[in-house]
């Protein structure tokens, strides 16, 4: 089964690391040296990487139930530096929760809905039989 954890936890990579380029290069680069082409390349770069960090902020909240201060968590770690690193890594955690609690769901290796049945109506043959 696919995490939905998957997308969310790249993007927020990704944005941390437009943040650290803007915030690392772009803007020295534009108050030190005078060139501003670097922040006109990457501010709305970073900008998009935020956009799309809430855009899919939100989608999987809806779609794992994430609690209300979760969100304004991740909401938050987007306006800070290092944030999206911090928050992707409290995401692993939430990944690894979330892949433990889908797999205890599942059947057992092995054990399909056609195997269960077949046990069953075999179980129930006996039964009729020794009457």
């Amino acid at each position: 089964m696919r995490s939905p954890f998957r997308l969310l936890r790249l993007i927020a990579l990704l944005e941390g690391c437009s943040f650290l380029f803007l915030l690392g290069l772009a803007m020295p680069l534009k108050y030190a040296a005078g060139q501003s082409i670097a922040v006109s390349i990457v501010g709305p770069i970073h900008g998009l990487m935020v956009i799309l960090f809430w855009i899919t902020l939100v989608i999987t909240a809806r779609r794992v139930s994430m609690r209300t201060e979760r969100i304004i968590e991740g909401f938050t770690s987007s306006l800070l530096p290092l944030g999206g690193f911090v928050f992707d890594r409290s995401l692993q955690r939430d990944e690894l929760a979330w892949r433990f609690s889908s797999e205890s769901h599942l059947p057992a290796r092995g054990d399909s809905p056609a195997d269960s049945a077949n046990a069953s109506n075999a179980s129930q043959s006996a039964n009729a039989g020794g009457r």
